[in-house]
């Protein structure tokens, strides 16, 4: 069921973008401000997973990630039971989505996907789509199945129309 808000489901790559790679908040401190604020309001979410992810499997150097993202920690949901059920037919539709990683689990994929269905919002990622040739599906080859719309941060700014 869609939301009353546009939101978004943030992906780790764009976590790690946002906290670290490529909008630090020393040079962004206004989109950051912005982006807090719709954290706050509920309309920037992730799956619980990616929190997860982030803490069993530290990048070198990747201090500023976990930091910004246990700040954070609100954002990132666990799964209702209509979301499980979403995220049973998304992984029985498409097998290769998960690989299972000795560290934290299964990957958050289907459930960011899972997630944005049941709201009807749009996952920001930095993925691209690969076609699936028979490797792992990326989240927009999978999020094609479902009009589940994908978008990067930049796209997410530009929506906003922010302006640093």
């Amino acid at each position: 069921m869609a939301e009353l808000f546009d939101g978004y489901v943030l992906d780790t790559d764009e976590i790690i973008n946002l906290a670290r790679r490529m909008y630090r908040v020393s040079v962004f401190p206004t989109i950051h401000k912005n982006v807090d604020v719709l954290i706050s309001q509920g309309l920037i979410v992730s799956s619980r997973e990616v929190l997860n992810e982030l803490r069993a499997n530290p990048l070198p150097d990747e201090d500023l990630v976990l930091d910004w993202a246990n700040t954070r920690e609100s954002m990132f949901l666990e799964l209702d039971e209509h979301q499980d059920v979403m995220l049973a037919q998304i992984m029985a539709e498409n097998p290769k989505i998960v690989k299972i990683s000795s560290n934290s689990g299964f990957d958050a994929d289907p459930m960011l996907i899972a997630l944005a269905m049941s709201k009807g919002w749009k996952i920001v990622t930095n993925e691209k789509r690969n076609g699936a040739s028979g490797g792992k599906p990326h989240i927009p080859d999978v999020c094609d199945s479902y009009a589940v719309e994908c978008i990067n941060l930049i796209d997410l700014f530009e929506e906003k129309r922010w302006v640093n």
